[in-house]
């Protein structure tokens, strides 16, 4: 489907010439973008919401959220969520979520101003991958990681990006493989 941009439904402006309403449509019809008051929304052309966030000052404030179209993988042609971002004053702020296809979540980081606080991933199994802490943008504190039948992988202390205390590694039925001392 393609988009007639000369097919604007209308923009309106407010006294200081910013655009707060604005539509776009696809040349079937079917809505295919709207700016309401700082609000942002894009459709698939089938009129299922693809894309949802806010700016304000031309800044990403409050959240981003994608939507996979499930028809590009499947038959199946509803959506599934696959981002959702927050933000504040154009920082991500808060939490980042992101999932597979299947609906299992993917990955989550937590952010202040656009700083790593804590990165988590999961296996498309849903089984958990790893956890990641960070500390004035340094690794800081337990890092874990597991094999992805929920068996721990392997468990470290670091401080500042530097090991501290001792480093133990698994094999996938949870037997110790390795055992180091810093």
């Amino acid at each position: 489907m393609t988009i007639n941009p000369e097919k604007c439904a209308y923009k309106v402006f407010d006294e200081e010439n910013n655009m707060i309403r604005y539509e776009q449509k696809y040349t079937n019809g079917q809505l295919y973008w709207s700016i309401d008051k700082g609000y942002n929304r894009k459709w698939f052309d089938n009129g299922q919401l693809w894309k949802e966030y806010y700016m304000i000052n031309n800044k990403m404030d409050k959240y981003y959220k994608e939507w996979y179209r499930k028809k590009e993988y499947s038959s199946d042609d509803s959506i599934q969520l696959y981002i959702h971002e927050e933000y504040k004053d154009g920082y991500k702020d808060g939490t980042c979520t992101y999932w597979y296809e299947n609906g299992k979540i993917m990955s989550q980081t937590i952010y202040k101003k656009d700083v790593v606080y804590e990165e988590k991933e999961w296996y498309e199994n849903g089984q958990l991958q790893y956890v990641i802490t960070y500390k004035d943008e340094k690794y800081n504190g337990e890092q874990t990681e597991y094999h992805s039948n929920g068996v721990l992988k392997f468990k470290i202390n670091l401080v500042e990006n530097e090991k501290s205390g001792e480093y133990i590694e698994y094999d996938e039925k949870g037997e110790s493989i390795l055992k180091m001392e810093k």
